[in-house]
């Protein structure tokens, strides 16, 4: 009885793991991690981050982008998730010179604490935790004065009650920073690998993906917009866009949308704010903080805070 208990735990506990990543348009694959964005700046743009000159941020979008980083860089964000869970993401990057741009980061997800029951939801009096846990390091370096490229390697560890399952993954990012009117162009495949050990005798598989985007400020206006197309493999194509407004050399507001809305519509009033974001910076000295918000319709919203800083 105590085995089954635990089992139906678990699933039962994976669903409401579910329920959570739904904002991250998750089909079927395991370690839903891997999908959660890790700064203020790029969700509220939507995610629409691959063709930025991101720095840091890089370590998720587009590890290509780790060339945008000057001197030493770095950055720390603390996400107040759906269903009160929390998540945070803290990373440092440096230049090494002609041999390019290294980049280590650790992100965390804190599902809490929760009450065990046995098979018949009868309390035992006792509680278990889940959490995941990811560690990132990554390398990029220019290959001429328009084409950057990186990759990203990847440890992912899970825990839930007294089970756990790891992982190891790759990312590569190609970033062109093309000769006509500062447009960006970035690709990458993310998520390449599988698990490592499994929760009880099952694999989860990664969530492998596709993405492709573009990037580009307006010539005659403070604005630079951002487009992005992705594709994983258990999922139909996502798109996104985002913009971001310079007010001033403080002062930045940002803005984004994502058709990952459409599935997450339950026929309500809030049915229109899904998949939308909005976001600002603010910058003082070496020091840039922003913050995001994005609109998960009815399942309610995600707060994001980041506090980043670069230094020669």
């Amino acid at each position: 009885m105590k085995n089954i208990s635990v089992r139906l735990l678990l699933v039962s506990t994976l669903t409401v793991f579910s329920l959570s990543a739904v904002s991250s348009g998750q089909g079927t694959t395991g370690f839903e991690h891997l999908r959660r964005e890790v700064s203020a700046r790029g969700s509220a743009m939507a995610g629409a981050f691959i063709a930025v000159d991101s720095g840091l941020d890089a370590l998720y979008y587009n590890p290509a982008g780790l060339t945008a980083v000057e001197g030493y860089s770095g950055e720390a964000t603390y996400t107040n998730d759906l269903l009160d869970f929390e998540s945070g993401f803290a990373a440092y990057s440096q230049s090494a010179g002609k041999i390019g741009w290294f980049g280590l980061g650790v992100s965390y997800m804190n599902y809490g604490d929760f009450d065990e029951t046995t098979s018949t939801g009868y309390p035992t009096g006792e509680k278990f935790h889940a959490s995941d846990l990811l560690f990132t390091l990554g390398y990029a370096r220019k290959i001429n004065s328009f084409i950057s490229a990186g990759i990203n390697c990847k440890y992912i560890h899970s825990y839930i009650y007294k089970v756990s399952s790891s992982a190891a993954a790759c990312d590569l990012g190609l970033l062109i920073h093309t000769p006509f009117d500062s447009l960006n162009i970035a690709a990458g495949i993310f998520n390449l690998g599988g698990a490592l050990d499994a929760f009880y005798q099952y694999k989860d598989d990664l969530p492998l993906a596709y993405k492709i985007g573009l990037a580009k400020p307006l010539e005659h206006l403070p604005l630079l917009i951002s487009v992005q197309a992705e594709k994983y493999t258990d999922s139909q194509i996502y798109f996104s866009g985002g913009g971001e407004f310079t007010i001033s050399d403080i002062l930045k507001l940002r803005f984004g949308w994502s058709n990952r809305g459409v599935e997450q519509k339950v026929d309500t009033d809030k049915d229109i704010l899904a998949g939308a974001s909005l976001g600002l910076g603010i910058t003082a000295d070496n020091i840039r903080i922003d913050y995001s918000i994005t609109s998960h319709g009815e399942l309610g919203a995600v707060s994001r805070f980041t506090v980043s800083g670069s230094f020669n």
